[in-house]
């Protein structure tokens, strides 16, 4: 029996038993077979479906080997997005300036908006805008002023 144990964002633990069984093969001795394992898949991706069959092959008997079991299938939960890169100037004048970013990933969990913030300097960060679109034009700036920006995207887990 295959079954799911837990599943989080980028793992999952299966648990498999079988029952025991006497194996007389070739072999001059009879062994006796009973087990039970886990198994931690890793590096899953969170939203993902994912389906894990189990296939026994046993090395001390290699004319043993099993048929593949049912499919077991399970979802990994959505996660916030990732963090998306900076924004980028496309283009500037004195007094206005237009940004442009690239979409973050969404790990399974459709973005929502971006915020978009800037830091006139002073180490406070404040929100100017919020968007689904993956830009923004900025007006009104003061010439030969630093501007700071950050970005964050937001989906229904949270924002990053």
């Amino acid at each position: 029996m295959l079954s799911i144990v837990d599943i989080i964002e980028t793992l999952s633990r299966l648990l498999w038993t079988f029952s025991c069984m006497r194996v007389t093969g070739l072999l001059t001795s009879t062994v006796l077979i009973c087990v039970a394992f886990r198994f931690r898949i890793q590096d899953l991706q969170p939203g993902k479906e994912y389906s894990v069959c189990l296939l026994v092959h046993l090395v001390q008997l290699d004319m043993l080997n099993g048929s593949p079991s049912q499919p077991t299938t399970f979802v990994t939960p959505p996660c916030q997005p990732d963090q998306p890169q900076p924004p980028r100037v496309v283009q500037k004048t004195r007094t206005s300036m237009q940004l442009k970013w690239s979409a973050t990933a969404d790990n399974g969990a459709p973005v929502q908006h971006y915020i978009l913030e800037w830091d006139l300097g002073q180490g406070n960060w404040t929100e100017i805008f919020r968007t689904r679109t993956k830009q923004h034009n900025l007006a009104k700036l003061q010439p030969a002023t630093t501007y700071k920006f950050r970005l964050c995207a937001v989906n229904e887990c949270g924002k990053r």
